[in-house]
């Protein structure tokens, strides 16, 4: 609850949520943000599943154009002997009251924190929706990511809005492929 408003509701202690509070705020007052845990109503499976917050809470402060929250993703589309493609996908969220321009930088860092690859686009983002963003980019000699030999590149990735840096996001991954067959 934000000021006496409920915003969410989760019935699965395992997974996480967000909830948004902009609507219900008091701008330049003070606010009252509530969590409440009952596990009351909730039929316990095969063992005691517990009650309580178990995992962190976060107040996450957001501009009205943002990367939209967990949309960040990269993975191996195709891996040759001395070249990869990674395909790299995120939303940009537009919370305003008009459809903006965004600028979109990705960049991908070696894992000696050398860059490997730039790439800037242009996205126009309607108003109340996401703008998807989804490219390819090659990386040449890939370090491949092993449990023997784990290495991790990072991408990332900005968003620009008015010239201004509107939101930041930053993951790391291994490049590698799997497959499974019959044998």
């Amino acid at each position: 609850w934000i000021n006496g408003h409920s915003v969410a509701t989760n019935e699965n202690g395992y997974l996480p949520f967000r909830a948004q509070l902009d609507r219900h705020l008091k701008y330049g007052e003070k606010n009252v943000l509530a969590v409440r845990v009952d596990n009351s109503r909730q039929p316990n499976s095969r063992w005691y599943t517990g009650s309580g917050l178990y995992r962190p809470v976060l107040l996450e402060v957001r501009q009205p154009i943002h990367i939209s929250p967990d949309s960040l993703f990269i993975h191996t589309a195709y891996l040759y002997p001395r070249t990869a493609t990674l395909e790299a996908n995120l939303a940009i969220l537009n919370e305003t009251s008009k459809t903006a321009s965004v600028t979109v930088d990705l960049h991908i860092i070696d894992p000696d924190g050398f860059p490997v690859i730039t790439h800037r686009e242009e996205v126009e983002s309607a108003v109340r929706e996401c703008a998807t963003v989804s490219v390819n980019l090659p990386v040449g000699n890939p370090r491949l990511w092993s449990p023997e030999s784990p290495e991790r590149y990072r991408c990332v990735a900005r968003v620009f809005h008015d010239g201004a840096l509107a939101d930041r996001v930053e993951i790391e991954f291994g490049i590698r492929t799997i497959e499974f067959d019959p044998e």
